[in-house]
């Protein structure tokens, strides 16, 4: 799924690149997976504002269940686990963030889970999300990404 050559644990997470051909051939991900990943394979670039915005409720509501199941020893979970990690680290190579440590990718997965709960809340009209201030770089932790929504 993923190339990783041979480096120190320290350096291990710097050489991971999805192999998206890998991604959309892999029946066990649902077709929006695999479609992201053909979609990457055409335009490599794609910011994750945009992927949540065009996000259908069905597609939502699978990246939830989704992060509400932890990594369990349970097999018929890890795919699904997985699957998770997979849209983690396509979208942190679409938007061009490098990741070096283990902690940083999981730092990355928590915020992917967050910004799947923001969007929940937006759709169901609790939140209102700014997509254009979505994002894994770090340049864009000042940002506000979400904000309650007045009821205007």
């Amino acid at each position: 799924m993923f190339n990783k050559e041979k480096f120190s644990n320290d350096e291990i997470l710097k050489c991971y690149q999805i192999q998206l051909s890998e991604v959309v051939a892999c029946k066990r991900f649902t077709a929006s997976t695999r479609l992201l990943a053909a979609n990457l394979m055409e335009n490599p670039y794609h910011t994750v504002g945009n992927f949540f915005k065009k996000l259908s409720d069905e597609q939502l509501s699978h990246l939830s269940y989704l992060s509400e199941i932890s990594d369990s020893e349970d097999q018929s979970e890890s795919a699904q686990v997985d699957e998770l990690v997979i849209l983690t680290l396509m979208l942190l190579q679409a938007e061009g963030t490098l990741i070096s440590t283990e902690d940083e990718f999981m730092d990355a997965v928590g915020m992917f889970k967050m910004m799947i709960a923001g969007t929940s809340l937006n759709r169901k009209g609790l939140i209102r999300v700014n997509y254009e201030n979505m994002s894994f770089n770090t340049d864009a932790q000042d940002k506000i990404v979400f904000e309650p929504d007045e009821g205007e």
